[in-house]
Parts: structure tokens; C-alpha cells; sequence
């Protein structure tokens, strides 16, 4: 029982899943073959500074099936007393 819940997806139907997200790709859902994706945020990132989001989450829209992933532009703010 190593995954979180049971709407998601095991590490490699998710890396599979990611993958295609990030390269714009389309894909199925490893799990049940559906096509269509509900994706939060919806709008894909840009080099705008003002429009990095902290992760990105994949639903599938007929088994409910999600992966979550931090985009690759995201960077971490330094906390005070580290830096």
C-alpha cells in the first residue's frame, strides 16, 4: 500500500503520464484507456515570471485516476535563514 489513495496512479503509469503532459503530448490513461484529461492548472506554463504554479495535477475524466507533479521551471524560494 505504498500510493496515497486509491485515485491514483502507481509511480510508472504516472511517470508515463507526466511525461507526455510536459512534452505535449496526448496520451490515454494507463488505467482504464480514456483519453481526455482534466488538467489544474489548465493553462500551460510560460517564461512569465508571474505565472509559475507550484504543481500540476492530471485527472483523468472517466476513472478519476490523478498524478501530481512540480513543473520544471519551478524553483523553491530560499527560506531567510539559509541564505
Amino acid at each position: 500500500m505504498g500510493r496515497r489513495g486509491a485515485n491514483e496512479y502507481k509511480a510508472g503509469e504516472a511517470l508515463q503520464v507526466i511525461s507526455c503532459d510536459r512534452n505535449g503530448e496526448s496520451v490515454n490513461c494507463p488505467s482504464c484507456g480514456h483519453s481526455q484529461f482534466d488538467r489544474s492548472p489548465k493553462k500551460r506554463l510560460t517564461d512569465t515570471p508571474g505565472e509559475v504554479y507550484r504543481q500540476v495535477r492530471l485527472t483523468c475524466r472517466k476513472c478519476k485516476r490523478s498524478a501530481v507533479y512540480m513543473p520544471t521551471n519551478f524553483v523553491p524560494m530560499a527560506e531567510p535563514e539559509f541564505v
